[in-house]
């Protein structure tokens, strides 16, 4: 029986006759599931499952499903009921607690080992929804900041910290245009009105600003002088492309986790600009680093030294984190051999 042709990784084992050949034929018998909630294919949650199911396309054949709840509850329901009573699988990893949840429906899954990722600060608002879930059901919890471990640790005993990417080779803040850039969803919950509205007071006090809005999504925006919007996804080589006109990198979620956004912008030279308390706690980021008119106009006026301390410090606390913790696909390579 093939594997469902929406949304999937297709897997193959090279298997060679020795017993380790004999080993991994048993391995790559592990059926993994990767549950994801949104429906949006090149969010973060869904850029870091298929990354994680082909790093460990050796160890075990993978399917990753995506589609929002209230779709799949009116159209493939029945669909996704027989996708997890027929192919019993072996492991769940699941992108958050409404995931979770879905991976409940069949009472077969219920052999199945969880894993619960956690993307975003904002689901703390959940926390004794989750503690209830990953308890009951024993779920392993795996965290994404800092903030998130803290606070599960002291319920949970399958608590892990894990990092979502590689540690990247930083390059020095620039300060070369009046250029900013936002890279991702076009969803309501990444607040781009916010972005855009913050950009138009600016604009009125130097026409010099540009903004450019890269990304698909439902959100619809009324034209507004100095905004470029690039309805589609770019390849990490146009991004780059696009991030070397640019000096700003802008993020104005509310509750943001180990935001990659961010993290690739800093790697590539621009000075990040958050609307989140999370990602200033998370990152160790200045306050200089918050969204906000004032901060861009005094972000252009500094010189180079007092804006590379700001990411100097930033650098020197995300390496020491990040090298404290595993890679998610590392960890998920360990648990599936373990």
């Amino acid at each position: 029986m093939g594997w469902p042709s929406s949304h999937c990784i297709y897997t193959k084992v090279v298997i060679d006759s020795n017993l380790k050949g004999f080993f991994l034929i048993i391995m790559a018998r592990l059926k993994v599931l990767h549950l994801l909630y949104s429906g949006c294919e090149k969010g973060g949650a869904q850029r870091v499952a298929m990354e994680c199911a082909a790093y460990n396309a050796d160890l075990y054949t993978s399917t990753v499903k995506s589609g929002g709840l209230s779709h799949l509850f009116k159209k493939k329901f029945i669909k996704f009921y027989k996708l997890i009573f027929n192919y019993k699988f072996d492991i769940i990893f699941c992108s958050d607690p409404r995931a979770l949840l879905l991976s409940l429906i069949c009472l077969r899954s219920f052999l199945s080992k969880r894993y619960l990722i956690l993307h975003s600060d904002k689901l703390l608002k959940s926390k004794k929804l989750i503690i209830f879930l990953c308890r009951f059901f024993s779920v392993h919890c795996i965290c994404t900041t800092k903030t998130q471990f803290d606070t599960f640790n002291k319920h949970l005993s399958n608590v892990v910290l894990v990092r979502i990417t590689d540690i990247p080779e930083m390059k020095l803040a620039r300060q070369q245009s009046y250029s900013l850039l936002y890279f991702g969803r076009l969803d309501p919950i990444k607040n781009i009105h916010d972005i855009i509205n913050i950009f138009s007071r600016l604009r009125k006090k130097n026409s010099r600003f540009k903004l450019t809005i890269v990304g698909t999504g439902s959100e619809c925006f009324e034209k507004t002088e100095g905004v470029e919007i690039i309805r589609e996804w770019k390849t990490q080589e146009e991004l780059k492309s696009i991030m070397k006109k640019t000096s700003f990198i802008i993020n104005a979620t509310n509750h943001e986790g180990f935001s990659l956004q961010i993290m690739e912008g800093i790697s590539n030279g621009l000075f990040p600009l958050v609307k989140s308390n999370g990602l200033i706690t998370n990152y160790n980021l200045s306050k200089k680093c918050f969204l906000s008119v004032q901060n861009i106009e005094n972000a252009t006026c500094l010189d180079n030294y007092e804006w590379q301390q700001v990411i100097t410090k930033f650098q020197e606390s995300l390496c020491t984190y990040l090298e404290s913790t595993v890679h998610l696909k590392e960890y998920i390579r360990l648990e599936v051999k373990g």
